[in-house]
């Protein structure tokens, strides 16, 4: 998933998870 992908879903998704995905992109293994 793309940095606008997540960003476009982060309308319907609670912030919570979007950073939670940004930081798992960011940082492998963190989920």
């Amino acid at each position: 998933m793309s940095i606008t992908q997540s960003m476009a879903s982060s309308d319907s998704t609670p912030p919570s998870r979007l950073v939670r995905m940004m930081v798992g992109a960011s940082i492998p293994g963190s989920y």
